[in-house]
């Protein structure tokens, strides 16, 4: 079922930092979720204890993580991005997607 893909503000800001070759790779992952309606792993994760949280997963040299959560309908919000420096995905990165989320009534 085909998805309507929509960026949050921090969410697009963080895709258009990313360097060519990070972001070719974000999109691509972004348009399978477009097309299929879900990602796997290796391409994405559901985000441990949270309902309606999910992170795309890209390595580019680097991890790169951008949130996404479904809305009603076939809308799906990215909502915001970090570069993973370290083993587990910091609390505060989680805080701030679910932020985002609540901001936008997912």
């Amino acid at each position: 079922m085909k998805k309507r893909i929509l960026f949050s503000a921090q969410a697009q800001a963080f895709v258009d930092e990313l360097r060519p070759s990070a972001f070719g790779k974000v999109m691509a992952s972004v348009e399978l979720l477009q097309n299929q309606g879900f990602l796997y792993a290796p391409y994405a994760e559901k985000v441990e204890g949270r309902e309606n949280l999910f992170e795309i997963r890209v390595k580019d040299g680097e991890q790169i993580r951008v949130f996404y959560a479904y809305a009603k309908g076939d809308d799906v919000w990215l909502l915001s991005g970090f570069v993973k420096k370290t083993q587990k995905t910091p609390p505060a990165e989680i805080r701030k997607a679910l932020k985002i989320r609540k901001e936008l009534g997912l």
